[in-house]
């Protein structure tokens, strides 16, 4: 599949050690550090934000993105390119396992992106009627036409020249925020819309854990998602 480069964005100030950690393995890798002010805690325009800078840094043809409280299996981007040059798709994307933050599999019967409950569990029983999601298990079998959930970012892989022309949405309203339509949610909408052939691996190689501030209030990351307010947005 060519060259790899890992490209870390490090947002805020980490420990040192952590940083240097992360940057050991075996692709050639460049680290940017993105200073984050104490009131620039806003999860999903934040991550917007260091996403663009990431696709606009990067050398490569295709950009695959990992989150850094989630896991890719050996296997993940071999198999995305073999879904995508097999089939003369222009991007492909996997499947996923969500885990509790704890690494305990993930069963609950509630979809875990919700602002309440019953939500959880409407839009679980609808996963499971779309063959998405199935009980006693905790595989996602994501793919574009779903209704209640969508492709998450880190089983993506995504030609480069696409993210410049479609960038990650900055802003987010107070309906975005009720149904936690984050900044990757838009994604499979402009996919859709343009036409592009995707081609799906059908293998759950993304390892999703729980936790983060999308569904977790008393998130320690030092991102959080406020109910919205006019305010003028910060720059990176």
């Amino acid at each position: 599949m060519g060259v790899a480069e890992h490209l870390i964005l490090v947002d805020g100030s980490p420990r040192a050690k952590d940083v240097s950690v992360c940057a050991e393995g075996r692709f050639p890798r460049r680290v940017i550090h993105c200073q984050r002010s104490v009131t620039d805690v806003d999860g999903p325009s934040r991550l917007a934000r260091l996403r663009n800078l990431a696709v606009k840094t990067a050398r490569t043809e295709f950009v695959a993105f990992l989150d850094d409280d989630n896991l890719w299996s050996p296997k993940h981007l071999s198999s995305l390119w073999n879904a995508m040059t097999h089939t003369d798709a222009a991007a492909a994307h996997s499947w996923r396992l969500l885990f509790q933050a704890d690494g305990r599999p993930y069963l609950t019967p509630e979809f875990p992106w919700g602002r309440d409950p019953e939500t959880r569990r409407r839009i679980y029983r609808d996963c499971v009627d779309a063959g998405v999601m199935s009980p006693g298990s905790n595989v996602v079998r994501d793919r574009l036409d779903m209704a209640s959930t969508w492709v998450d970012l880190g089983e993506w892989l995504l030609p480069r020249a696409f993210l410049l022309a479609h960038p990650f949405e900055t802003r987010f309203d107070e309906w975005d925020w009720f149904n936690i339509h984050v900044e990757d949610r838009h994604l499979p909408s402009a996919v859709a819309e343009s036409g592009m052939a995707v081609a799906p691996t059908q293998l759950p190689t993304l390892h999703y854990y729980l936790g983060g501030y999308t569904n977790n209030t008393s998130s320690t990351s030092g991102l959080r998602w406020a109910r919205p307010h006019p305010e003028t947005e910060a720059e990176l």
